[in-house]
């Protein structure tokens, strides 16, 4: 009987241990999932559930947000805005210059940014934002967020392409964006529909203008479905990836 009492000891014990390592397991599992990164971890459009979904990416349907004053042709102007927190997955440079993207309004892309976010279905979404651009016929030349730069010469921009180093970004955009561009952060992205007044802000208009032709990058239509859903797809799609260009302005958060 004692032998009996001993096994039934053991049993109880052996239980409560299994418990106690299956609620650590549990407990790491929603720490990591919380701390959660879409890259390397889930491909676009595969749902995720609320306790595991970061907060802070939690954004659909995006309601309008009053916005700071800007310094508009007019003179200082109020204006709603929509935004987005994207959290950046990689900076994609694009040595190879023939190869690189052409977005919208002719301009080449010799770095963009991968961000990704969750849509209002909680799936993850990946989106591609123009970092670095040339225009070949215009030869204009732009960093996001610096002056645009006159008549660069394609050789030369080819050979910018082949050499620029992603610590070059890094430094570049700390310096005119405050903070450095690096995988991992969160970017926000001014959603609202490119105007001319807005031609100031960081794009410096680049591109605003496609919208108004008969076959726009999107629409103010496509952009309210997009406020709703947070659908990539709705978006201009380049070689398999889908850009929001033309935009108004990012910023690092």
């Amino acid at each position: 009987m004692q032998k009996k009492h001993w096994l039934v000891l053991i049993v109880l014990i052996f239980c409560l241990l299994l418990s106690i390592a299956v609620i650590f397991w549990r407990r790491q599992t929603i720490l990591e999932k919380q701390n959660f990164s879409p890259s390397g971890q889930l491909e676009g459009n595969q749902a995720i559930s609320d306790l595991d979904k970061p907060q802070s990416l939690s954004q659909f349907p995006i309601q309008e947000v009053k916005g700071e004053t800007i310094q508009a042709v007019e003179g200082k102007k109020e204006i709603l805005t929509f935004w987005l927190e994207c959290q950046i997955e990689k900076i994609n440079q694009y040595r190879n210059y023939p190869k690189a993207p052409l977005i919208a309004g002719g301009w080449k892309v010799l770095a963009d940014i991968s961000c990704s976010y969750f849509n209002s279905q909680d799936e993850v979404e990946i989106i591609y934002l123009p970092l670095h651009i040339y225009h070949p016929e215009k030869q204009d030349y732009l960093l996001v967020g610096t002056d645009m730069q006159k008549e660069a010469d394609e050789d030369k921009i080819r050979q910018i392409a082949e050499i620029t180093s992603l610590t070059w970004y890094e430094k570049m955009t700390e310096t005119f964006w405050g903070e450095s561009v690096a995988v991992g952060k969160t970017i926000k992205i001014d959603l609202d529909y490119p105007t001319p007044q807005l031609n100031l802000e960081k794009t410096r208009g680049a591109a605003f203008e496609t919208l108004q032709e008969p076959n726009p990058p999107y629409t103010k239509a496509i952009l309210n479905n997009f406020y709703q859903t947070g659908d990539a797809q709705l978006l201009p799609e380049v070689d398999g990836k889908h850009y929001f260009w033309p935009v108004v302005r990012y910023q690092l958060k």
